[in-house]
């Protein structure tokens, strides 16, 4: 199967060669440009955008947070913080057609008044169509502007050990189709089934979330594949929605010293049950 990508005003838009839409990527979003909506070869989307619980889950996105800027929330969370933003430099198309597709572009890291410079990005992504789905590969290049550091949210989950698990990174919100219910999503690490608690910071390399759909009987099936190329730990829950990320702070902060590289590989498979 073939692709086609075309610039529609401020959006990158993903077709396959036919026509059905595959994906689109908000190039000028105000705080983090992002991919949304995503969908299986069904047609059937696995992505939520601006949800009435969290203005700021904007379907796959990647967003990071200091000490004094917080590029996730869009919003000041605790005193002395200020809102980051992901300023948009360049756009760049690498492929508009074929079995793969894709793009570059370049941002700037910064405060939301345009000072306080801290990464440079050179983000690439690319979409592959195979006979299993639709493979999204997001690879970021971050090169630290001065000595900062990486923390995690207020809000992190514990595991029972007692760990904290972070979520910023690159992030999946869901639509509320697979979370909730407990019979309406399952999860599998490595390909073997789990449930959300073992999920939660597991040592895995990929993350498979499978969320059905009502209008049918019996229900049919999506699914997302997220798979990290170098060590991380994923942030995995069900309640009160269906989240999945993988980043470098997830485990816990991490001090970046200027001129450092933050260089991260991910791949997401979307693709259908049915």
């Amino acid at each position: 199967m073939d692709l086609k990508l075309s610039q529609v005003g401020s959006h990158i838009v993903v077709e396959t060669a036919d026509g059905r839409p595959v994906g689109r990527y908000a190039a000028d979003d105000r705080h983090k440009p992002h991919l949304h909506p995503l969908y299986a070869p069904s047609g059937r989307m696995v992505s939520a955008s601006i949800t009435h619980d969290h203005r700021h889950h904007k379907g796959l996105m990647y967003a990071l947070r200091l000490p004094e800027l917080n590029f996730w929330e869009e919003v000041e969370t605790l005193p002395g913080e200020r809102v980051g933003r992901q300023r948009p430099l360049e756009l760049s198309v690498q492929a508009a057609s074929g079995a793969t597709v894709g793009f570059t572009q370049v941002l700037s890291w910064e405060a939301e008044d345009g000072t306080d410079q801290v990464f440079t990005e050179h983000r690439t992504i690319s979409c592959t169509a195979r006979s299993t789905g639709f493979v999204w590969t997001w690879h970021t290049r971050l090169e630290a502007l001065r000595d900062l550091e990486l923390i995690m949210s207020q809000w992190s989950a514990v595991r029972a050990d007692g760990r904290r698990i972070n979520y910023h990174g690159l992030g999946l919100r869901f639509p509320r189709s697979f979370g909730g219910m407990k019979s309406s999503s399952r999860v599998l690490l490595d390909g073997q089934p789990a449930d959300y608690a073992e999920a939660m910071g597991a040592a895995a390399e990929a993350v498979t979330i499978i969320g059905a759909y009502d209008g049918s009987w019996p229900p049919p099936e999506s699914g997302v594949r997220m798979r990290q190329f170098q060590p991380g730990t994923p942030f995995v829950t069900r309640d009160p929605f269906a989240y999945l990320s993988m980043g470098p702070s997830n485990a816990g902060p991490r001090t970046v010293a200027a001129h450092d590289i933050i260089d991260e590989t991910y791949e997401v498979e979307v693709f259908d049950l049915d």
